[in-house]
């Protein structure tokens, strides 16, 4: 799971595991979350995206399972 950094206003950089289908985000204030159960489908909608901060926004969070990593 490499990390991969982004220009967004919403988070920096994030890993993704298509095996685990886990992706985690690190926010640009705050700590890391981990979402579940994403879909390897979502991931590239959302790297294809202009925007990744406002498709991560509408499309994943709270829309997966997700915990605070600390």
């Amino acid at each position: 799971m490499s990390l991969k950094e982004v220009e967004s206003s919403a988070f920096s950089s994030y890993q993704y595991d298509p095996k685990a289908e886990e992706l985690i985000v690190h926010f640009t204030q705050g700590n890391p979350y981990r979402y579940r159960q994403v879909p390897a489908w979502e991931i590239e909608k959302m790297e294809s995206a202009d925007s990744k901060g406002n498709y991560f926004n509408l499309n994943i969070r709270n829309r997966y399972e997700f915990d605070e990593l600390l």
